[in-house]
């Protein structure tokens, strides 16, 4: 809920500070939702694409074997030492 610069002149300190810590919340969740709309909006779109083409829950790109096995990964402390 938003205040008029009056009332919130009037009011104390502490309570100024908690009405805009409760506007920021309100903006914040405002644009959460918005943003859970497009997300919603992206995930269907994968799915009709991934059910288009018949990639039904496979992975784009590099599987975890092949990560652990590439010589472009740089190799951890342990492996270092002679």
């Amino acid at each position: 809920m938003a205040y008029r610069k009056r009332t919130l002149r009037r009011l104390p300190p502490t309570a100024r500070r908690i009405a805009e810590a409760v506007a920021i919340a309100e903006g914040l969740t405002r644009r959460l939702k918005r943003l859970m709309e497009d997300v919603a909006e992206l995930e269907r779109e994968t799915v009709a694409r991934r059910h288009r083409d018949g990639d039904q829950g496979q992975v784009v790109g590099r599987s975890l074997t092949d990560w652990e096995t590439a010589s472009d990964v740089a190799p951890t402390p342990s492996q270092r030492l002679p």
